[in-house]
């Protein structure tokens, strides 16, 4: 995922950045009023309550169900 200035995939407000010494892990409320959780670099400099566009790259989405069950993996090309 790459944040940028506009014509992004997704758009929302970041809701909690969680710094956990080596990543943080930012929870983006979607205007559809889903959440969705975006892994970033330790040194982020997202803030809560902060408007992103995110751009996805989809080698490297993982999504799961509502039972937190992996439901798709898109493989690393070898």
């Amino acid at each position: 995922m790459t944040l940028v200035q506009e014509g992004g995939d997704l758009s929302g407000r970041i809701e909690l950045v969680e710094h956990l010494g080596s990543e943080a892990y930012a929870h983006l409320q979607l205007s559809s009023d889903q959440t969705i959780i975006i892994k970033a670099p330790a040194r982020t400099a997202l803030k809560d309550g902060q408007v992103v566009n995110i751009k996805i790259d989809m080698s490297e989405v993982i999504l799961f169900n509502e039972n937190d069950r992996v439901i798709s993996v898109i493989p690393e090309e070898v």
